[in-house]
């Protein structure tokens, strides 16, 4: 017997409920978890048989179920499937699940199909060209959307990105290191889009007088590596500006640019400049980079999603990419206002939501708050250092 994960939503208390898995054919029961609204719960037993339920709520889920992206979009939805078995309220509940072959034009051609086979509310897609060309069809229709997307240029008027968003974890761990006496920041940043929303969001930061950027260093991921030019006058450039109190570092980059990175920098004799990274460190083996020891970086909350990693791995005999828990977590949200035809104002929820990533919160723009920790890099693993807040 195999014990399953839940997830507290606003109507969804998961409170000694069993379900059965049917591909398993096991009886799996849920975890016990506070709700954070005060909805009340509507459960009864799993019957999938869609035609035994004309008013079920029909969810699609639109992810790459083909072509380049076919391995990611089908993790996605055995996800989506996870919190459906799993939520112990789902004899209402219909999945659509429709392949958009990560293009906007396979977005475009799987929202038009899941919206006139009736879809209820929309789950994914991943990338912002698809939720762009998703986004168009399902407003005519009055249908929210909950992407993946990290865009806020695609959020809003009924599509929520539930990414997480590099300007959150940048403000988080900057204020936190500022808290630390370390708010004389050097920011390194990718030349991306990525990097250009990193820089505006320190910039704004530096006018509001919350922390004092002594100087931003803008690079090509593709040169940092070991005895390049670039990594050399990056150096030099981070040894100017402890000379002039700066006292922490910010590089968001992994893999190659980041090992490199740390190694230059201790070469160079900057042992005693914090480091500090986003959740794009939030990765397995992060902790195996040499010299990232007690670096701190800003992300969810881990415990709930090790859970569900754990799970993951059991059932489907593969490690869930990070953006899984995005899928469980959407799909949970569905099945909880399903019963409240996924009206704004229970979308909205000022209390907002605990999922596999923590406390979350839809906004009015399209996209997601978070409650997010501070980890520390040690030998042994990551671990929380400053823990995310409870309720919002």
């Amino acid at each position: 017997m195999k014990k399953l994960l839940g997830i507290s939503l606003t109507c969804l208390l998961l409170t000694s409920c069993t379900v059965m898995e049917p591909e398993q054919n096991v009886v799996v029961s849920t975890v016990e978890h506070k709700p954070l609204a005060p909805f009340k719960p509507t459960q009864t037993a799993f019957k999938p048989s869609k035609s035994s339920y004309p008013g079920a709520r029909k969810v699609a889920v639109l992810l790459p179920l083909s072509g380049q992206y076919e391995t990611l979009g089908k993790s996605l939805l055995h996800a989506s499937e996870m919190a459906l078995f799993e939520s112990g309220n789902n004899s209402n509940i219909v999945l659509l699940p429709k392949d958009t072959r990560g293009d906007a034009g396979g977005a475009h051609s799987a929202a038009r199909e899941a919206l006139d086979e009736g879809a209820d509310v929309i789950i994914g897609p991943i990338f912002s060209r698809e939720v762009q060309a998703t986004r168009d069809e399902a407003q005519v229709r009055h249908v929210p959307v909950l992407s993946f997307s990290t865009d806020s240029a695609v959020a809003g008027n009924g599509t929520y990105n539930m990414g997480f968003l590099p300007s959150q974890q940048v403000e988080h761990i900057a204020r936190y290191a500022a808290s630390q006496g370390h708010n004389k920041i050097v920011a390194l940043t990718p030349k991306t889009e990525y990097g250009n929303l990193l820089s505006q969001t320190l910039q704004s930061m530096r006018h509001q007088g919350e922390i004092e950027l002594v100087d931003m260093l803008p690079y090509d991921s593709g040169q940092l590596f070991t005895g390049s030019a670039t990594l050399q006058q990056i150096v030099t450039k981070l040894q100017e500006a402890q000379g002039q109190g700066a006292t922490a570092v910010l590089f968001p980059d992994t893999g190659v640019p980041l090992s490199s990175f740390v190694a230059a920098l201790k070469s160079g004799g900057l042992h005693d400049m914090k480091i500090l990274g986003t959740g794009q460190w939030d990765t397995p083996g992060i902790h195996q980079t040499p010299g990232l020891q007690g670096a701190w970086f800003a992300a969810p909350s881990p415990q709930g999603r090790q859970k569900f990693e754990n799970t993951f791995q059991q059932q489907f005999r593969s490690t869930p990419p990070r953006i899984a828990s995005l899928a469980y977590d959407a799909t949970a949200l569905a099945i909880a206002l399903a019963p409240y035809q996924f009206e704004e104002r229970h979308l909205l929820s000022p209390q907002g939501y605990s999922g596999l990533d923590g406390l979350f919160r839809l906004r009015q723009d399209g996209t997601t708050e978070r409650g997010l920790a501070v980890m520390e890099v040690t030998y042994s693993g990551v671990e929380t250092i400053s823990p995310a807040v409870a309720s919002f």
